[in-house]
């Protein structure tokens, strides 16, 4: 029976894949249609095939520190669903500038020449942009077939779709071009007054509140360094129900740890929570890949 009930569940997530590739296929048709390239500004893409956990965000954050170093001025283009990404851009780059909106193709558009750079925070699947240059994160996803599509697999198209991008950086297996880890593991109150001290404890045991596009992620790269993993709380991606549900599971006296991205959605009355932990992520791009990629927008 068990045997039965998985069958059908596995032939139910491949027909809901063929139905979504069907509506991908007819919105990039019908309403993404290619747009202008700009004149002015230069427009790049950074993109994954996955649905969420691509590692857009922390590398955009690291191309935006790099170029604003080089005194360029520098836009950076969100979905405007994703307001907690918003305010992690506001945090570690606030000389750039952040935009939200649900067409980046007409708003790239209305900024052409007023930056030098214009970063898409994803936006890889929006055809109607023309980008300067296409950056695609590889985590080994296979993207070759309908089976590699959610809800089956976790990718939101296929190799075929995506014929113009311009650099791949491998981000997983050997020979890594830009690799993610947990940095730090802060206490809340110390997070929240800016003191980025590593946290120093026996204590090891943590129960995961997550509202990232791939929580599992989170977790194995929390395992990588000793964390033991009790219980875990997973939200939708830039869910905003995150807060009050937190806010129940630390009054349970768990000791809990978020992502430094989650933590963007709770404010300071949440450093007086002792058994609040926040793990600040690194990315380690590197350093011929992360120079080679520049020259060529420099160029």
């Amino acid at each position: 029976k068990n045997r039965g009930i998985l069958i059908f569940e596995v032939k139910m997530k491949i027909l809901l894949a063929y139905i979504y590739r069907v509506l991908y296929k007819l919105n990039r048709a019908f309403w993404l249609r290619p747009g202008k390239s700009l004149q002015k500004s230069k427009l790049v893409v950074v993109g994954s095939f996955r649905f969420g956990g691509g590692g857009k965000t922390p590398v955009c954050l690291e191309l935006a520190k790099k170029l604003l170093e080089r005194k360029y001025s520098v836009a950076i283009l969100l979905h405007s669903i994703a307001w907690d990404e918003k305010r992690l851009y506001e945090k570690y780059v606030p000389n750039a500038k952040i935009f939200s909106t649900k067409n980046r193709a007409k708003l790239s558009l209305e900024l052409d020449g007023q930056f030098d750079f214009l970063l898409c925070d994803d936006g890889f699947e929006d055809s109607r942009l023309l980008p300067n240059y296409t950056l695609l994160l590889d985590f080994g996803d296979k993207a070759n077939s309908v089976r590699d599509l959610f809800p089956v697999g976790v990718c939101r198209s296929l190799k075929k779709d995506h014929l113009n991008v311009d650099e791949v950086w491998r981000c997983y297996g050997n020979n890594l071009d830009c690799d993610f880890c947990i940095e730090k593991i802060i206490q809340s109150k110390n997070y929240f007054e800016g003191n980025f001290d590593f946290f120093t404890s026996n204590e090891n045991r943590f129960s995961i509140v997550c509202g990232l596009g791939d929580p599992s992620r989170f977790e194995k790269d929390l395992k990588k360094i000793g964390c033991c993993i009790e219980k875990k709380y997973f939200f939708c991606d830039h869910s905003k129900k995150i807060e009050k549900r937190l806010k129940e599971i630390l009054r349970k006296n768990e000791n809990v740890i978020i992502s430094e991205k989650d933590a963007m959605r709770l404010d300071d009355s949440f450093a007086q929570y002792k058994n609040l932990f926040v793990a600040k992520q690194q990315t380690k791009i590197q350093k011929e890949v992360l120079e080679k990629f520049l020259s060529h927008l420099e160029e």
